[in-house]
């Protein structure tokens, strides 16, 4: 068969506050999905996502307009993930397989910090 299907979302962002540059910031988030059908019964699919932000300290505090908030070390955040799934089709059912990773990783040095 080899028929092949590869679908993707992208954000990418980054908020500039003119009046209060510190709590200017970066953020993102995308995802893909990518298919191949190896036969006409079975498929292969590939996941992928990821997400890019900074931390907030005291985040309400600057939204609200609070005098003397002085926002310091916004480390950035980046998330990011795989999976993999098989796909077998049979008359009258279909079964499915699949695994998947995710790892986050905070400011400079990039250092893993969760796992699932």
């Amino acid at each position: 068969m080899g028929a092949r299907r590869l679908q993707a979302d992208l954000r990418l962002g980054y908020v500039d506050y003119l009046d209060y540059e510190q709590a200017s910031r970066p953020d993102g988030a995308g995802n893909f999905i990518g298919r191949y059908d190896v036969t006409r019964d079975t498929a292969i699919d590939v996941l992928g996502h990821f997400s890019l932000d900074t931390q907030r300290p005291d985040a309400p505090a600057i939204s609200s307009g609070v005098p003397n908030v002085t926002v310091t070390n916004r480390p950035i955040i980046f998330s990011a993930g795989v999976g993999a799934g098989v796909t077998q089709n049979s008359t009258g059912w279909k079964c499915r397989s699949a695994g998947r990773s995710t790892a986050r990783f905070m400011g400079t040095p990039i250092i893993p910090t969760a796992r699932r």
